[in-house]
Order: structure tokens, then sequence, then C-alpha cells
């Protein structure tokens, strides 16, 4: 069985832009589906009002972390705000399809939105602040690491992006 990170982020969907390999520009945003005729496929408007469009996607990558080898997907789409019920829902189903195919996972990576610290903190039975605590335990240590429910006893464990961390 191959061990490796699985990585997610959220992204939002910005629809009515298109990159025109032709000219090398990226187009759209005032133009209409009528003006797109050539590309009209992308854009099928929907009949029935009720169903919504995408707005978030959020999508996945495995690594393996003896190899170059990745995996791309699966992709999870909301129309709204992804929130950590539903990111939860789509960590574990992502896991579980993973662990199906001989593909084990044992760290989960992330930004730091306040959606994922919140699913971090849910996965090991904390909400909220951290307590500080009394006795012998340092008060401080955080343990952001889960049982892995499709390959117990083995734990996966929580890292943030430091990339996301950055602020300009």
């Amino acid at each position: 069985m191959k061990d490796g990170v699985l990585i997610f982020d959220e992204v939002k969907v910005i629809s009515r832009i298109m990159w025109n390999s032709r000219s090398q520009t990226l187009i759209g945003l005032s133009m209409t589906h009528e003006q797109m005729a050539s590309i009209g496929d992308i854009f099928q408007t929907i009949d029935d009002e009720s169903v919504l469009r995408t707005s978030h996607i959020l999508q996945f990558l495995w690594r393996d972390l003896t190899s170059n080898f990745d995996i791309i997907g699966p992709y999870f789409t909301s129309a709204s705000t992804i929130d950590s019920k539903f990111t939860l829902a789509c960590v574990l189903e992502t896991i579980r399809l993973f662990q199906l195919h001989g593909l084990s996972t044992s760290l989960l990576v992330c930004d730091g939105a306040s959606t994922n610290l919140s699913l971090i903190k849910a996965s090991h039975g904390t909400s909220g602040v951290y307590p500080i605590l009394k006795g012998e335990r340092d008060p401080y240590a955080v343990e952001p690491c889960m049982m892995n429910p499709f390959n117990p006893p083995n734990l996966i464990f929580w890292v943030i992006c430091p990339t996301h961390q950055v602020m300009c």
C-alpha cells in the first residue's frame, strides 16, 4: 500500500472568464452568451431556475510520500460558501476512495482558513479556542491528528500550508 499526503483547497469560481489560446489573453466578464457563440458549449444556459450554479469548488491532490506519483482530484462543487461540515464530508469520502484503491493517507494539508481550522479542531475533539490544561501535560500542546477511520490504528496528521499563512 502506498502512503501519501492529501492536499485540499477551496477555490471560488469566477464565471464568464476564458483564456483565448490564440491571442494569449483573458477574455470575458463583460461578454454575453451570444458574443461567445464559438464557445457556447461552455456557457450553457440552465432552464430550471431552481438549479443553483457552482460558486465554490473543493479540490484535492493526493501525493505519494516515496515517489513523484500524484493524483489530481476529486473535485466537489457547492452553490454557496463551503463550511467545515461539507469539507469534513468531502475529506472523509476522498480518504475512503483512495484507501479503497490502496492509497493510504498519513497527512492532510490545507490552508489556515477559518473553516479549515474549525475542521482541524473538530477532528481531534476540540472546538473554539484551545484550552489551557492544568497538570503535568504541556498546557499549550496541540496534537492535530485523528484516527484514520478507514485504516485504523494509523493516524492522519494535519499540516497547515505555510505559504497560505504569509500576510503581505
